[in-house]
């Protein structure tokens, strides 16, 4: 198993990705199940139905559940994402989304973590680098000494391995397992399999790799 797998892993572990019913609103819910459905089925189609019939709804209820709010609009940029069109209405939705709950007290959220993974990955793919870095480096520091602070230091990690910068993702890793240690130690065994293979191993200076192999020695 590879680091990027165990990064995304663990991203699904702290609460990224996509969202499915986890609100009040029943019928709003069924439509965010659905896209879900949808999307592992890979039916990019039938879950921009949903996604949209979501959004519509979401959009038209007196006062939405934010959490539900946001993820309706999530959803939908996402899957729009995943289609290749319309990318400055992914942006906008996940825009708006990010303001939605910010102005409503619920920054670094699960719902607000979702819409910034997702918006990195977007930017990313985009080759929007600048900006992803940017919104990666804003979100960690503003995450520190919160709740959310293990979404960040996960969203940073995974973001810099991706870029390859290997040293910063295993630091933020090793920061992750001092602060955090309850929500790593399920898959550490694995991620320090994955850290001691080429090329990670071979871009980390010697002390990293000795303080890997004692750390595990520790924690086993």
């Amino acid at each position: 198993m590879g680091l990027r797998t165990l990064l995304l892993a663990l991203a699904l572990v702290l609460g990224l990705g996509l969202e499915a019913n986890s609100a009040p609103d029943e019928t709003l819910g069924s439509l965010l199940d659905q896209t879900v459905e949808r999307l592992a089925a890979n039916d990019l189609a039938g879950a921009r139905t949903f996604s949209e019939q979501a959004e519509s709804l979401a959009r038209g209820l007196a006062a939405p559940d934010p959490q539900q709010f946001a993820n309706a609009l999530n959803n939908l940029a996402y899957v729009l994402f995943r289609l290749g069109t319309e990318p400055d209405r992914s942006r906008a939705l996940w825009q708006e989304a990010l303001v939605f709950l910010e102005q409503g007290g619920q920054r670094h959220s699960d719902a607000w973590f979702r819409a910034v993974a997702n918006l990195v990955a977007a930017r990313r793919t985009w080759g929007e680098m600048d900006a992803a870095r940017r919104l990666v480096g804003e979100t960690l520091a503003g995450a520190r000494g919160t709740p959310g602070e293990a979404q960040a230091m996960s969203l940073a990690a995974d973001f810099d391995f991706q870029a390859g910068d290997y040293v910063a993702s295993a630091r933020l890793f090793d920061e992750l397992l001092d602060a955090h240690p309850g929500q790593l130690r399920p898959v550490f065994g694995a991620l320090y399999v994955a850290l001691a293979k080429p090329p990670t191993r071979a871009s980390m200076p010697g002390t990293w790799t000795r303080r890997w192999r004692w750390r595990r020695r520790r924690r086993t």
